[in-house]
């Protein structure tokens, strides 16, 4: 497994989760007046993206290691036809 420097995230819901309050956050500084809020609000969309990046990087892991698997099963019942014919 790799290391992130963001953990991915559990499953969608704790993506939504994490999305939603990154929103909130955004309106929150954007209907605040005194503006300094806004490092907050950029430091959680970076997590927010940093995350979802090794969300998504683990999906194409699991997939590719899926489609190798796939691909040996494949190479091993075309061999075994060759065999039989």
């Amino acid at each position: 497994m790799k290391n992130y420097l963001f953990a991915p995230f559990k499953n969608d819901d704790d993506k939504i989760e994490e999305f939603n309050a990154v929103v909130n956050v955004l309106n929150y500084v954007v209907d605040a007046e005194e503006t300094h809020h806004h490092e907050s609000a950029l430091h959680g969309l970076r997590v927010f993206i940093g995350r979802l990046e090794s969300y998504y990087d683990n999906i194409i892991s699991e997939l590719k290691a899926e489609n190798d698997g796939l691909l040996e099963e494949s190479n091993l019942l075309k061999a075994e036809l060759e065999n039989n014919e």
